[in-house]
């Protein structure tokens, strides 16, 4: 993926997290690109102000909006999300870094409604590190259950759910 990345977002991308979070190892794009066709309309929901999945994923073809807030949010990104609907929402190493309770049902209610109909809502849940460590992994699976009309937890702890 590096080789294929413009510069000027290479150069960007130079945190702590983006060794494995995000780039080559990171699992939620590698899914994207094998369990959803070209034509699904995407969004990266905490995209990150260098969008990195966003643009390798639109330089493999699909069609991909990055959304991000605060100190992240960059011109080019949406900036009013929901008013719009997509077949997949992502988050990729997103939910460990929401740090109160109250974040959680509200992300995810603003998430599920800018799901279409038969929408998917692909997110995964690393262990470490976990700002809010009194979501665990049974309390998140239970909440997604009852949010959503269908829970997958693939491997990796990566939840696949279906509005």
């Amino acid at each position: 993926m590096k080789d294929t990345l413009p510069p000027e977002i290479i150069k960007s991308n130079r945190s702590a997290r983006s060794y494995g979070a995000v780039g080559k190892k990171a699992i939620i794009p590698k899914l994207v690109e094998q369990m959803f066709p070209k034509s699904f309309k995407i969004l990266d929901y905490g995209s990150g102000p260098a969008r990195i999945h966003q643009v390798s994923l639109e330089l493999a073809g699909f069609d991909v909006d990055a959304f991000d807030f605060g100190k992240n949010w960059r011109e080019g990104m949406q900036y009013e999300v929901f008013p719009l609907r997509y077949d997949l929402i992502y988050v990729s190493n997103v939910m460990n870094t929401w740090s109160a309770p109250y974040m959680f049902p509200t992300y995810i209610e603003q998430i599920k409604s800018g799901l279409k109909t038969d929408g998917v809502f692909l997110a995964n849940y690393p262990k470490s590190p976990r700002y809010f460590e009194a979501m665990t992994d049974e309390k998140l699976s239970e909440f997604m259950v009852e949010v959503f009309s269908e829970v997958r937890i693939l491997p990796k702890n990566v939840y696949y759910c279906r509005k």
